[in-house]
């Protein structure tokens, strides 16, 4: 079963229901959003025994660890979440996510 991992953390669980034969990891590197779905996914547990049960969500700075995580071919889908708050050409050095960045993430990860 391949996965699909978010690189946020919020939207994790409106995917949950929509991909129920998926795994689905939300990586989160401020400690309160992570938190804030670790008890909402708990709670939606709670109340849907059956359901919620293909995702979860992990602090981790995703940009430094990802390639760690995962063996290549290990995952399905990747998606970058507001990636980029300083999209000008002058703060391109502020970015949180680089060109090289994607290469070495979905070379390392996803599958063919």
């Amino acid at each position: 079963m391949k996965s699909i991992v978010m690189l946020t953390t919020s939207i994790v669980v409106a995917l949950s229901p929509l991909f129920p034969d998926k795994l689905i990891l939300g990586l989160e590197i401020r400690s309160r959003v992570v938190h804030y779905v670790e008890d909402k996914i708990a709670d939606l547990r709670s109340k849907h025994p059956q359901q919620y049960q293909n995702i979860s969500v992990l602090e981790t700075n995703a940009m430094k660890y990802f390639p760690n995580f995962f063996a290549k071919g290990q995952l399905e889908k990747i998606f970058f979440l507001f990636p980029d708050p300083h999209f000008h050409k002058s703060n391109y050095r502020r970015r949180i996510i680089k060109y090289v960045a994607i290469l070495i993430l979905v070379g390392s990860s996803l599958s063919s």
